[in-house]
C-alpha cells in the first residue's frame, strides 16, 4: 500500500460518509483534499445572517403626562409568562370550581389549542434539524443482465449487486437561511403557547361569567315563581268576591291579566336559564342534551355573593399579563426573522455533500475493505 492511499483510507475512515460507486478512485483522492478544505473554509466564514435581528419595539418615555392627576406612567414590559392562578377560588363556590377543573380538562377548543402548540413545536424542531448534516442509510440488492448487443458491450452478462451506501447532506449556513428559519419556528412556537394561555384565561372568564349569570337567573326565576303564586291566589280571591257579589268581571280579566304577564316572564327566565346551561356545557366539553345543572335551593333563593375587592391601580398591571399582547409580540418576531429567509433566498446555497459505503457483486465480500466507495465534494 502505498503512502497515498493510506491517506485516502484514513480521510475515508474519519470523514464516515458514504454511497455511490467511483471509477479511478486514487487517481481522484488528491483532488478532493483542495475542495474538503475550501469546504470546511467556507463553513468557518458561515457566521453572518441576512436580515435584521429582533429587538422588542421600544417607546420613548414623555417626561409628563396631561392626566398627571391619576398617577405615575412606566413603559409597559410583557409578563404573560407570569402564572394566572385559580384565581376563581376567591369566590368560595365548589359548584364553580369544579365547572372550572371540568372545562380546563375537556374543553374542545382547549384541545385544539393545545394540538397547535404541540403542532408549532414540532416545526421548530424540524427547523432545528435543519442546522444538523442529513444522514441517510438506503441497503440495496440489485440484478442486471447486460445485452451482448449494446455499445459498449459486455457480453451476454448478468451481475449481481449488493451495496450499503450512507448519504450525507449538510448545508453550510453562509447568509443564515437555516438560523432564521429556526428563529421564526421557534418564535411561532412561543406565539402559539400564548395563543393557549389566552384560550385558558379566556375559558375560564367565560365559565365564571356564565355560572353568575345563571345563579343570578336562579334567584330571578325564584322570586317570579313566588310572584306567579302570588298572582294566582290573586285570581282565586277575586273569583271569590265575584261568586259572592262583591266583585266584577273587569277585577277578574286584571288579575288573569297579571297572572299571565308573571307566568310570560318566568318562561322568558327559564329559556334565558336553558341557554346558559347549552353554554355552560359546551364549555365543559359535554352534550348539552345530557348536561343538568341543578337550580338553587329554595333556601338559597337570595343567592348573593359578593365580589373581592380590586386594588387600586391593577387594572393597569393586568394589561402586561394578557397573553394576547405576548402573542402579538412573538408573532412580530417570527415576522422579522422570516425577512431574513426572504432575504437568503437571493443568494447561492452552498452543501457539502458526501456518500460512502460498501460496493460487491458477492455478498460475501460486501464489507471487506476493499469493497469501500466514497465521495465528497461542495455543490452550489
Amino acid at each position: 500500500m502505498t503512502f497515498d492511499e493510506t491517506k485516502v483510507m484514513k480521510t475515508s475512515t474519519r470523514l464516515q460518509v458514504v454511497s455511490a460507486p467511483i471509477n479511478g478512485l486514487n487517481s481522484f483522492a488528491p483532488r478532493a483534499v483542495p475542495a474538503i478544505a475550501m469546504a470546511f473554509a467556507f463553513a468557518f466564514l458561515g457566521g453572518c445572517a441576512v436580515g435584521p435581528d429582533y429587538q422588542r419595539p421600544t417607546e420613548t418615555a414623555i417626561a409628563q403626562y396631561k392626566a398627571v392627576a391619576l398617577g405615575s406612567w412606566k413603559e409597559g414590559r410583557p409578563l404573560d409568562h407570569v402564572p394566572k392562578g385559580s384565581w376563581w377560588e376567591v369566590f368560595n363556590d365548589a359548584t364553580l370550581n369544579g365547572l372550572q377543573n371540568r372545562a380546563a380538562e375537556a374543553n374542545q377548543e382547549l384541545k385544539a389549542a393545545v394540538a397547535r402548540v404541540e403542532q408549532a413545536r414540532s416545526t421548530a424542531r424540524v427547523a432545528r434539524s435543519e442546522l444538523l448534516p442529513n444522514l441517510n442509510l438506503d441497503p440495496g440488492y440489485t440484478r442486471q443482465r447486460y445485452s451482448p448487443n449494446q455499445a459498449p458491450s459486455f457480453g451476454d452478462l448478468s451481475a449481481n449487486t449488493f451495496s450499503t451506501p450512507v448519504d450525507l447532506s449538510y448545508e453550510i449556513d453562509l447568509w443564515g437561511r437555516v438560523r432564521r428559519g429556526f428563529e421564526s419556528a421557534r418564535a411561532d412556537a412561543q406565539a402559539a403557547l400564548a395563543a393557549f394561555h389566552n384560550i385558558l384565561l379566556t375559558l375560564h372568564s367565560d365559565v365564571a361569567q356564565n355560572y353568575f349569570a345563571l345563579r343570578a337567573l336562579d334567584a330571578e326565576i325564584a322570586t317570579v315563581m313566588g310572584t306567579v303564586d302570588l298572582r294566582k291566589e290573586q285570581v282565586r280571591l277575586v273569583r271569590s268576591r265575584f261568586e259572592g257579589g262583591i266583585g266584577n268581571e273587569l277585577d277578574i280579566a286584571r288579575a288573569e291579566t297579571e297572572l299571565a304577564n308573571a307566568e310570560a316572564d318566568a318562561a322568558s327566565l327559564a329559556r334565558r336559564r336553558a341557554e346558559l346551561e347549552n353554554a355552560l356545557a359546551i364549555l365543559a366539553g359535554e352534550n348539552p342534551a345530557t348536561f343538568q345543572f341543578a337550580a338553587l335551593e329554595s333556601t338559597n333563593a337570595n343567592w348573593n355573593p359578593q365580589p373581592p375587592e380590586v386594588p387600586a391601580g391593577l387594572p393597569a398591571d393586568l394589561l402586561e399579563r394578557r397573553p394576547d399582547v405576548g402573542e402579538a409580540e412573538r408573532q412580530l418576531a417570527a415576522a422579522n426573522a422570516r425577512i431574513g429567509v426572504a432575504k437568503a433566498a437571493f443568494f447561492p446555497l452552498l452543501r457539502l455533500t458526501g456518500s460512502g459505503g460498501y460496493l460487491s457483486a458477492d455478498v460475501d465480500n460486501l464489507f471487506n475493505w476493499d469493497s469501500r466507495v466514497w465521495s465528497i465534494g461542495p455543490s452550489l
